[in-house]
């Protein structure tokens, strides 16, 4: 296992004696509240020692520096042995199954700040709001029948963006995560495997992240507008198969919708008794007839987002990116956040005629749209 950045060389020793001593205490009902593997521990006690590095430059003093990190934050998270495990809802079951090398259904949302982010207290808001979304601090697990996801005994981590925006996430060790947390520059950044939550659970679990990281900066921000408490007790209803529930709203929709959703719960009933190694089989054929083979392109909207005002003066933008399906020409996000909305195309062609075509009929509609793009990755 690849050692964790540890904290600078004898920077306790530079500090004033009583100071230290604060620390050791600090440090010691740390200790308390973390039982993990030797090499986790000591990946979560540098994130503290970082932090208040991190705050020491920015002229945080001290004591207040230990009252933002406060261990009692952590609550039994990383004390308690990893005994929970939780199905999968009927749409999720698919997913796992008709995975491929390079083909996984994964989502990003992200925040762009008005300031550059600090990753130090942006990896402490994680360690402190994991806790709230149990079922993310998890592994997908093969069971008899189904795929499952099965609690992870671990720190989770953050990570600078170097890659291809939603690349296939490795779940095939018994560490690995189902969801990843990226910054870059302003930019903060959660993919997610769609396994875990849909866009709805993933802007929760979004919101949640910075408002911990913006409070571990001093700014104190409600919990209200979906902003999720951290130590507050996970309703049972958080983890519950919602899917056979949905209500797809919008006319031109409907039917389409709960065509394919009555089809995969259909499907998933009648394989409920099959053994899960027959099932692969015939994942590809399932997933061709309830997946994005059925549709020339996706559009995903997550409506207008709301945060506290608090939080919103932090913050430039928010998007939403749908990974591209091999199948589909093309992938789209759509939210609003303050006076904009940003559509997102993700593709897997170079060809522009897509987007060009769209430009054409926002500005046929009296809109101004501002485009960006990224590099044509691969080529």
């Amino acid at each position: 296992m690849r050692k964790g950045k540890q904290a600078g060389p004898g920077w306790l020793d530079s500090i004033p004696e009583s100071d230290r001593m604060l620390l050791a205490g600090f440090f010691s009902g740390l200790a308390r509240r973390v039982v993990l593997a030797p090499d986790w521990a000591a990946r979560l006690r540098g994130d503290f020692e970082r932090a208040f590095q991190r705050y020491a430059a920015m002229g945080v003093g001290l004591n207040e520096g230990m009252r933002r990190l406060d261990p009692s934050r952590l609550g039994g998270f990383y004390a308690r042995p990893p005994t929970l495990w939780y199905p999968l809802d009927d749409a999720a079951k698919i997913y796992p199954m008709s995975m491929k090398r390079r083909q996984m259904a994964v989502f990003r949302l992200s925040a762009c700040m008005k300031e550059e982010v600090v990753p130090e207290l942006l990896q402490m808001a994680l360690n402190f709001t994991v806790k709230r979304f149990p079922s993310f601090a998890t592994t997908v697990k093969k069971g008899f029948f189904w795929h499952y996801l099965d609690a992870a005994k671990r720190r989770f981590t953050v990570e600078p963006e170097t890659g291809i925006p939603c690349s296939p996430l490795d779940v095939a060790t018994s560490v690995s995560q189902s969801f990843r947390v990226l910054y870059h520059h302003k930019r903060i950044s959660v993919e997610f495997f769609h396994v875990l939550t849909d866009g709805t659970g993933g802007m929760s679990f979004l919101k949640t992240l910075v408002a911990e990281y913006l409070r571990l900066l001093g700014v104190p921000v409600p919990c209200t507008d979906g902003v999720l408490d951290v130590n507050e007790a996970v309703p049972m209803a958080e983890t519950a198969n919602d899917y056979p529930k949905a209500e797809p709203t919008g006319k031109a929709s409907r039917e389409s919708m709960n065509e394919m959703m009555n089809a995969t719960v259909g499907m998933v009933r009648a394989l409920r008794h099959v053994p899960l190694f027959l099932k692969r089989l015939v994942a590809g054929l399932v997933f061709g007839f309830l997946g994005d083979r059925v549709f020339s392109n996706t559009l995903s909207n997550l409506g207008v987002v709301r945060v506290p005002a608090e939080m919103a003066a932090h913050v430039e933008e928010m998007d939403f990116i749908l990974g591209p399906a091999v199948t589909n020409r093309a992938a789209c996000g759509l939210l609003s956040f303050g006076n904009t909305a940003v559509l997102s195309v993700a593709k897997c062609t170079a060809d522009p005629a897509f987007e060009e075509r769209l430009y054409d009929l926002l500005r046929a509609d009296g809109l101004e749209p501002r485009m960006r793009g990224s590099e044509l990755y691969g080529h």
